[in-house]
């Protein structure tokens, strides 16, 4: 596969997922430059989060992370990569997008959530696969294929969720509420 495909097999599984949050807004769409511009802030969390992310896996002796199985693993996948990852996308969610003038309504949380972390997928996607490409014994292809099936929709839901949690923060009467609204949206 070229190249360009291979660009195109990396970045086309979020923007359908975008255009498919995008769509599903129905009452009060939000204007798509607002949308687009929560997909270009996604990308924005990707070096911050790669150079944490080496502190955080520094932190622990490397021959631990590959001797010590399962817990190694756990380490890695949910501290390393989701804790780090997501807390970056919930601090530029929180700092930027929650106090836009169009962000009126808990639906917007969800739809502008999933964009910004379908903007991370997609350049995610495209580093990883052009990584795979650089080597002569990685399928990009199916790095690719995978990663689409698998990855993106995994950030979308991921940042949906988060959006909706804080949509439902932003717009609640109670402070009470907030206590409890606020760690699930992490």
């Amino acid at each position: 596969m070229t190249l360009v495909g291979l660009i195109a097999l990396a970045v086309l599984p979020a923007i359908a997922l975008v255009i498919y949050f995008y769509l599903r807004d129905r009452y009060e769409p939000e204007p798509r430059g607002y949308v687009l511009a929560a997909f270009l802030y996604g990308p924005l969390v990707l070096m911050p989060a790669l150079w944490l992310g080496v502190r955080v896996k520094g932190a622990v002796d490397p021959e631990w992370l590959v001797l010590s199985g399962m817990v190694g693993r756990l380490y890695e996948d949910f501290l390393v990569a989701a804790l780090v990852e997501e807390g970056l996308k919930w601090l530029l969610f929180v700092a930027t997008i929650l106090r836009w003038r169009e962000f009126d309504e808990p639906m917007d949380g969800l739809v502008y959530g999933a964009t910004m972390a379908l903007g991370l997928a997609a350049v995610e996607n495209l580093y990883y696969v052009i990584d795979c490409y650089r080597h002569p014994h990685c399928a990009a292809w199916q790095h690719a294929l995978l990663r689409g099936v698998f990855s993106v929709p995994a950030h979308a839901l991921f940042g949906a969720s988060m959006g909706y949690f804080l949509g439902r923060a932003k717009f609640v009467v109670h402070r009470w509420r907030l206590a409890y609204l606020l760690p699930l949206s992490l």
